[in-house]
């Protein structure tokens, strides 16, 4: 994304009851361009805008925002369908995050001739919920499953790129269909920054046991985690989406996800991981011996300058992670 639109970026005119309102004016999608449509709201048209999705005029990419019922919840999707797509990539976003945040990755997938869909972690974004909260990672993982039937119609070859929590959420997937000997749907599987265990985990999981029955939620420490001061000064004080407590409830099914994972049987489908070393929100020592362990035949690409949101790196260490993001 260009510094001038990541400094506009700081300019969002929107607040939280703008949000609510945008999510309820969502039309249902069924992911047929012709019958989809993307509500004339002016909030929305402004969230579009402020958060400056890619290719939303476009007349070469078919582009729609609305919602599908899943799991008990009102999930936010989008999609872009380029006119000659070579393939599909879902994308999955990382805690904390929404798709408004992930301009660069989805511009360089339609760059791609990739199809692109991508849709808001329930309580995240525009998706309902309570903010942040899950009881499962399975809940995660359903949403997704779900939303992956709802494509079969999509342009194949099949990829999928996860950040951080998004590819914790890939990874389930794939030990469960691993589990069920199912077979793979990607041809292509990237994780960026993967979440097993987060940075400080004892801390964590030390305060879940002291606080948990006690309170609800404990305050967020925001740690910068991007060497694009703009990306980091926006996200800690001008990003009206973000949330400022973590509901305990979540540390819970973290907890649950790291016992889960190791438990899984191996997997040897071919997983692409990409991992910063200067990463201080996951602990990526453990998370990718884990890893390694888990998934065999995982690709490992190191980046020693690289810290935790790789999609909003600086733009000479995100043309890095970009290099190895080329679906076949």
């Amino acid at each position: 994304m260009p510094e001038k639109e990541a400094i506009a970026m700081q300019r969002i005119s929107l607040n939280v009851d703008d949000f609510v309102q945008i999510r309820n004016s969502l039309d249902e999608l069924i992911f047929q361009p012709r019958n989809d449509h993307t509500p004339a709201n002016p909030l929305l048209l402004r969230h579009l805008h402020d958060y400056r999705f890619p290719a939303r005029q476009d007349p070469h990419v078919e582009f729609r925002v609305g919602h599908i019922e899943t799991q008990g919840f009102r999930v936010c999707c989008y999609y872009w369908l380029p006119a000659s797509p070579r393939g599909t990539t879902f994308m999955v976003h990382g805690y904390f995050d929404h798709v408004g945040l992930y301009g660069n990755l989805i511009e360089h997938l339609i760059q791609q001739g990739q199809a692109v869909v991508a849709f808001d972690l329930p309580g995240h974004g525009l998706s309902d919920g309570e903010r942040l909260a899950i009881e499962s990672f399975a809940s995660y993982e359903s949403v997704f499953a779900d939303l992956l039937d709802r494509l079969n119609h999509f342009p194949r070859p099949f990829s999928v790129v996860g950040q951080s929590t998004g590819a914790a959420i890939v990874l389930r997937f794939l030990q469960s269909r691993n589990a069920r000997h199912e077979p793979c749907p990607f041809r292509n599987i990237w994780l960026l920054a993967p979440l097993i265990k987060p940075w400080h985990w004892h801390f964590s999981i030390w305060l879940y046991r002291l606080l948990n029955g006690r309170m609800v939620t404990t305050k967020r420490k925001f740690r910068r985690n991007s060497h694009d001061i703009v990306f980091a000064e926006f996200l800690e004080h001008h990003e009206p989406l973000q949330v400022d407590r973590i509901p305990l409830v979540w540390v819970g099914a973290m907890k649950q996800w790291i016992a889960d994972f190791n438990e899984a049987p191996s997997c040897t489908w071919p997983i692409t991981v990409i991992q910063g070393q200067q990463d201080t929100t996951v602990d990526w020592r453990y998370n990718i011996s884990a890893i390694e362990r888990q998934f065999p035949n995982a690709e490992l690409v190191w980046l020693p300058q690289a810290m935790h949101h790789l999609v909003n790196e600086r733009e000479d260490i995100r043309a890095q992670v970009f290099e190895h993001i080329h679906p076949d």
